[in-house]
């Protein structure tokens, strides 16, 4: 919480992890780590569609 400078209010600071690397990720790893997991979700919901509409 030091490196967040929030002592004063105790709310909590969340980060997000590079595993791979070991270390904390950046803005830019987060957000295009997000807009590919939108992408994997909204593909798998069409195909979702279509095998239930009756096309192949």
């Amino acid at each position: 919480m030091k490196g967040y400078g929030r002592l004063s209010d105790r709310s909590i600071a969340y980060e997000l992890w590079n595993y791979k690397e070991g270390r904390r990720a950046t803005t830019t790893e987060c957000v295009s780590y997000m807009s590919n997991q939108v992408k994997q979700l909204s593909v798998t919901k069409r195909r979702k569609i279509r095998r239930s509409s009756g096309r192949a």
